[in-house]
């Protein structure tokens, strides 16, 4: 039987939590609990108490045999009477109050974290058996008559689409049968093995089905897994089928795999089967693109009738929509007039007449583009051909600029000649870039040019190196130059001795001479210059004491000037360009020689030849003048220019694609320009 000792330590323990001393554990570090920083104890085992008791009776153990219960109140005992016989000194360390046991057991863990790592593997195995085994399925989807017991919880996890059939109020969250449409019953089956397994093999044979399963149940993981799949069976003959499978089920990878590969060899691709048995809306999608890697546009062309011909009695409606999509701006005019032109398909459509008409317009009358209705034209270089229409930014620190940013996807950057400032840039219809402008002293010292004419320059594409041409009769700055029906034409500004000029001279590219025309009726500098429907418009400027709103027009045909309506306002140094058959003047200052905030203009004036009136039109965010002017691919574009304030000309864009919707700033990636620059738009070699 226990000795009372030992009782009593017991039931003092019974109301009070474990000591963590006698619990067998220590703690390695006191600061935070870790169930791994206490390792167990050994506790002692009976010889090693009755060794302890026999040493404190000054004995052996012989003839002694207590239980490890009674050893323990034994050893309490003798420690209690070994205490009696210690000094005072000691007695009275010893009856200090000792801490409460409850003290030692704040320190153990309230809470303890257990974690399974088996338990998920083990729950889905169990899942599993009972899918396979049909034990406690509670719904059943039935699938081209075949039926599938499975349960409510494994599809909701696996798919939204289950998920909300089965947690809203739809009339299959009530039913034990649900009939699935629009799959097959295979593909059914492949799904829900996946969804008990995690496990699925796809293969040429299934893929498709399963592909538009996954994509209706919206299980975008297995979904991406068939993609990878069809990313390593695309080939050129099965490559637009796939574009448009993936396409229409969301597969991004897949889609741009497939479309580079068409792309890239459309040649090819155009001559396979699958691409004869494109829907109209198909063949209309590849060949808009301005991707296809096609040198010459007569390859799409032909594409395109060899479908139509395919099955000419069914598609002969669909021919105006399929040929509109062609580039004819991009094709050669004899192969328009001797192969086009001839086709009988085409020939016996009025309505393919009259694109084919457009295009010749376009090919013929080069330098009135600017009068045409391009809006049936699309004159945008396939990605295969040599050469893009880019803005070439033209400036004379372009040696200054570190090479890589000289050229890029949207621009290129050239140097003018050296001999000569306050350049002049216009592009004639036959692509020739043309730069005129006052001839500066020479940068030796040695000779000095200002007596000179005006030089002019050609921009050779081939050599990629400014040619010299014939000089102007005259030299001038702060004078305007524009193309009319191939000539390009120089307008006022000042002479060399800084007189004001009203004389007009024009170049003639194939005599590469200078003639003059009858003088303006007015001189002008700083001014803007138009061409709209065969007559030149020159649009204020200064006189050596205002600025001044006048408008003057120039018909070649009788070499007679004639005043027009003037501005509304008084500009000069503004943009001009023209923009859908009308003149946009653009900003511009009204003061003469004063360059402050309060006289440059933010607002745009819009003259119809037509009509011989002028209005407003949508205002730039913020007034400027001295800038460049573009209009390029429908939209008018404005580059740099000063506002009048202390800061110097910054490198803004500012863009206008839709009156309606007014200027915006481009912050595209343009190039960083010291001023002054010109920019024009041309069509340049892609690796030039």
């Amino acid at each position: 039987m226990p000795s009372r000792n030992y009782r009593d330590s017991v039931e003092n323990l019974r109301g009070s939590r474990p000591d963590l001393s006698n619990l067998g554990l220590e703690r390695d570090h006191e600061e935070d609990f870790n169930m791994s920083s206490y390792r167990p104890r050994p506790r002692p085992t009976q010889s090693h108490a009755s060794q302890v008791l026999a040493a404190s009776q000054g004995g052996g153990t012989s003839g002694i045999s207590l239980s490890p219960a009674s050893a323990y109140s034994a050893t309490l005992f003798l420690d209690r009477n070994k205490d009696k016989d210690k000094d005072k000194t000691k007695d009275k360390e010893d009856d200090k109050p000792k801490p409460d046991r409850q003290d030692s057991l704040g320190e153990f863990p309230d809470h303890y974290k257990f974690d399974d790592n088996k338990h998920v593997s083990a729950i889905f195995e169990a899942m599993q058996n009972m899918y396979e085994s049909q034990l406690l399925c509670d719904v059943t989807l039935v699938v081209e008559d075949e039926d599938f017991p499975c349960h409510r919880c494994m599809l909701a996890a696996c798919s939204p689409y289950f998920q909300a059939m089965f947690t809203s109020d739809l009339a299959e969250s009530r039913q034990s049968k649900v009939h699935i449409h629009g799959i097959d019953a295979p593909s059914m089956k492949i799904i829900l093995d996946f969804c008990y397994s995690s496990k699925v093999e796809i293969n040429e044979t299934n893929v498709q089905g399963l592909l538009l399963a996954v994509n209706m149940f919206q299980m975008n993981n297995l979904r991406d897994a068939c993609a990878r799949f069809l990313e390593r069976h695309v080939t050129l003959g099965n490559c637009i089928g796939i574009y448009f499978f993936a396409s229409a089920h969301e597969c991004e990878r897949l889609t741009d795999l497939a479309k580079d590969l068409i792309c890239e060899n459309f040649t090819d691709v155009s001559k396979e089967e699958e691409f004869l048995q494109l829907t109209k809306d198909r063949i209309v999608d590849l060949i808009s693109r301005d991707e296809l890697n096609v040198d010459r546009e007569e390859t799409v062309f032909e594409a395109v009738m060899a479908w139509v011909k395919h099955d000419i009695e069914v598609r002969r409606c669909d021919l105006l929509e399929i040929v509109s999509h062609v580039r004819f701006a991009l094709i050669s005019p004899y192969y328009i007039h001797d192969v086009i032109g001839r086709d009988r398909l085409i020939a016996h459509n009025k309505s393919c007449q009259h694109l084919i008409d457009s295009a010749l317009q376009y090919h013929v009358l080069r330098d009135r583009r600017q009068d045409l209705d391009l809006t049936k034209i699309n004159t945008n270089t396939r990605k295969g051909m040599p050469v893009k229409d880019l803005f070439v930014f033209l400036t004379h620190h372009a040696e200054d600029m570190p090479k890589e940013s000289t050229t890029s996807e949207l621009y290129k950057i050239k140097s003018l000649p050296d001999m000569i400032e306050c350049a002049e840039c216009v592009v004639t219809g036959e692509n020739n870039i043309f730069v005129a402008g006052r001839q500066p002293p020479d940068y030796t010292n040695r000779r000095v040019f200002s007596s000179r004419r005006g030089g002019l320059f050609q921009y050779d594409h081939f050599d990629r190196k400014w040619l010299p041409r014939a000089a102007m009769n005259t030299q001038r700055s702060l004078f305007s130059m524009t193309v009319l029906d191939g000539m390009v034409y120089a307008t006022g500004g000042l002479g060399s001795e800084g007189e004001l000029l009203n004389s007009v001279e024009f170049y003639n590219p194939s005599t590469n001479n200078w003639r003059f025309t009858s003088p303006m009726l007015h001189g002008t500098k700083a001014h803007g210059v138009a061409a709209v429907g065969g007559m030149l418009y020159v649009i204020g400027g200064e006189n050596l004491e205002n600025t001044i709103e006048t408008m003057q027009c120039y018909n070649p045909r009788v070499d007679s000037w004639s005043t027009l309506g003037c501005m509304i306002l008084p500009r000069s140094y503004a943009g001009v360009t023209v923009f859908q058959r009308e003149i946009y003047v653009i900003g511009g200052t009204v003061a003469v020689g004063e360059r402050h905030p309060e006289n440059m203009l933010k607002s745009v004036e819009i003259f119809n030849p037509d009509r011989n009136e002028w209005r407003f039109g949508p205002e730039l965010p913020e007034g400027r003048f001295n800038f460049t002017v573009v209009t390029f691919n429908g939209s008018i574009y404005v580059f740099g220019g000063e506002t009048g304030g202390e800061e110097p000309p910054d490198n803004k864009v500012f863009r206008l694609d839709n009156i309606k919707h007014g200027w915006q700033e481009d912050k595209s990636a343009w190039p960083l320009l010291q001023t002054p620059f010109n920019a024009v738009v041309a069509r340049m070699n892609k690796d030039a």
